[in-house]
């Protein structure tokens, strides 16, 4: 698992296999052995540890070797290597404090210490299992960010190569309490699960780096409008890039655009339906007439495609006529 990571340097949007396989104790020590190094290198260039824990690069790396820990094992395994790193040199002593504090992290997402019946990972003390009475080892003030507002975020499972993720997720949500906004499921192919869900901020952006997708509410919608018969209608592709915060909304799509998306479309000027309708003249005034209307619209982030859309809504209108040409 952690050979992939070591492949990929950054990590972020890798794939990682299934929540079944064994943690790889030899590829820590190489990532950890790595990581040192490159402490060690830098130290002596700045000897500002404090700015070497903030450093983008190396909070990375740092995550990178955390990201495939998915079990209560994994994070005994990975502290037993942290505390051998501890009582090495000075680069060796602060890879072991990063490591340690993405450990805290991991295991609060991991749902460690979250319910009483959860084992407890003293990251602080001595490596072992207390057998009763145990007790939250997190500190408040070492984790601001669990009382941020909550995020919200475009996750993609491939359920179809790993059938294990789409449970697992899910499970991830309920233990957080996280909702699920939006969930379109494409079966074309890649098979592949798409989540809009609402959470804390920490949880979004450990289940973003994890699985796949991106953080924030912005979508964009693909339209596929026709009007006429089924065989001789015609056809217009339209993607609507909202201008502003507010319409690029899942909520704005929901109460405006799909309730009627041709009148929507007509009236904000943002797409000609002359070329799907006709222009009559109904009681002296111009009018366009589409005859049979109907419309399929993908709601996605910008820059996805089809198959990764969190939404998707097939609609028939009827006949519907609109006074006043575009």
């Amino acid at each position: 698992m952690l050979k992939k990571l070591l492949i990929c340097p950054l990590a972020i949007g890798c794939i990682f296999i299934g929540t079944n396989s064994a943690f790889d104790v030899h590829s820590l020590n190489t990532s950890m052995h790595d990581l040192s190094a490159k402490l060690k290198t830098t130290i002596i260039s700045s000897q500002d540890k404090e700015q070497m824990k903030k450093d983008a690069v190396i909070r990375k790396e740092v995550q990178a070797i955390v990201s495939s820990i998915e079990s209560v094992d994994d994070l005994f395994v990975a502290k037993k290597v942290a505390v051998q790193y501890s009582t090495g040199n000075p680069a060796d002593k602060l890879a072991a404090n990063l490591l340690l504090r993405a450990l805290k992290k991991k295991a609060l997402f991991l749902g460690v210490n979250d319910a009483p019946k959860a084992p407890l990972i003293d990251l602080d003390g001595a490596f072992n299992m207390p057998i009763s009475n145990p007790v939250d080892f997190l500190r408040p003030e070492e984790f601001i960010s669990i009382d941020v507002p909550a995020a919200e975020a475009v996750v993609y499972i491939d359920a179809k190569k790993y059938t294990d993720r789409v449970a697992s997720f899910e499970g991830i949500l309920q233990r957080h309490e996280c909702d699920t906004l939006s969930k379109y499921i494409n079966k074309k192919g890649d098979d592949s699960y798409n989540y809009y869900v609402s959470c804390k901020q920490f949880v979004i952006e450990e289940i973003v780096h994890h699985f796949d997708g991106v953080v924030g509410s912005d979508f964009v919608v693909e339209m596929e409008l026709k009007s006429g018969g089924w065989l001789t209608g015609k056809k217009l592709e339209y993607t609507f890039k909202p201008s502003s915060k507010e319409k690029s909304s899942f909520h704005f799509f929901k109460a405006v655009v799909e309730k009627d998306p041709f009148v929507f479309l007509h009236n904000e000027k943002l797409v000609d339906l002359n070329e799907i309708g006709k222009v009559k003249d109904i009681a002296g005034k111009s009018t366009l007439i589409l005859k049979n209307a109907r419309v399929k619209m993908w709601v996605k982030a910008p820059g996805a495609d089809r198959t990764q859309a969190i939404y998707f809504s097939e609609e028939k209108f009827g006949d519907i006529q609109m006074r006043g040409e575009k």
